[in-house]
């Protein structure tokens, strides 16, 4: 999967943009604060998380078919912590 850089910026816009959720109704939630990740191939079925060591980014995919949504980069420590 191809990696971009993703800023604060573009979360927030996101978020303004509002529920994308296919086929939600929009009545169990208020005003949209938060930015979930959800497949848009399978919309209930979960995410798994995957951290591979030396990648430096965590590989979330849709559950049931592991089509990638998203990488999301991890930086080191800057004040180099173990």
């Amino acid at each position: 999967m191809k990696t971009e850089t993703i800023y604060l910026e573009d979360l927030e816009a996101s978020i303004a943009r509002g529920c994308t959720a296919p086929h939600c109704t929009h009545e169990h939630h208020g005003p949209v604060t938060k930015l979930y990740l959800h497949a848009s191939c399978h919309p209930h079925a979960g995410v798994d998380v995957c951290f591979e060591t030396g990648s430096g980014q965590l590989a979330i995919t849709c559950r049931t078919c592991h089509r990638p949504i998203i990488n999301v980069g991890v930086a080191t420590d800057p004040a180099g912590r173990n």
